[in-house]
């Protein structure tokens, strides 16, 4: 049950961002998502960056937590928080919060996901192209397949009007 302390940490923490840009990373199931704590913390070195992380249930296995020095956002919380119509929504509060959304390491399975609009994690349910753009980004996130089999795989998908031009392989620094 969602206590009252639980959905003020949250408001706070989106409302108290201490950088001038704000970076949402996406980390799911891969074992390149060891790199998550690494990969933060290059992030935070940049001046006025503040940076908040989504993940996948799966990714969870690959990383740990405590070596994460940001807020870490899952599904729990997403449900977690919203009992009522006027309780906040953890994927929309997110994006609006962003200023780029870079999903980190990104897996074929949630590749495949993006590709046909399906939206069932926090992590799927903080891109832009699902909801429109009216709720946050104004441009296509980065995405950084953890694989060449997912990097190949995203030319051929194109519901979501997901294009290999989209997808960045080159200098991936989550590589496995």
């Amino acid at each position: 049950m969602q206590t009252d302390e639980h959905v003020f940490d949250v408001k706070s923490d989106l409302l108290t961002s201490c950088g001038t840009f704000r970076v949402l990373v996406g980390v799911t199931g891969s074992v390149a998502a060891l790199k998550l704590p690494l990969l933060v913390t290059q992030l935070l070195q940049l001046p006025g960056v503040d940076v908040r992380v989504v993940t996948t249930e799966h990714a969870k296995h690959f990383y740990n937590p405590a070596e994460v020095s940001v807020k870490i956002y899952s599904d729990k919380d997403e449900w977690e928080l919203w009992t009522q119509r006027t309780d906040p929504v953890l994927h929309i509060d997110l994006r609006r919060w962003a200023d780029l959304l870079v999903i980190a390491p990104l897996d074929a399975n949630t590749l495949g996901k993006i590709a046909n609009g399906i939206c069932d994690n926090l992590v799927t349910l903080s891109l832009p192209d699902m909801c429109g753009k009216s709720l946050g980004y104004q441009s296509p996130p980065p995405l950084l397949p953890c694989n060449e089999y997912s990097y190949v795989a995203a030319s051929h998908y194109s519901p979501a009007g997901i294009t290999a031009h989209r997808v960045w392989i080159c200098g991936n620094p989550l590589h496995c």
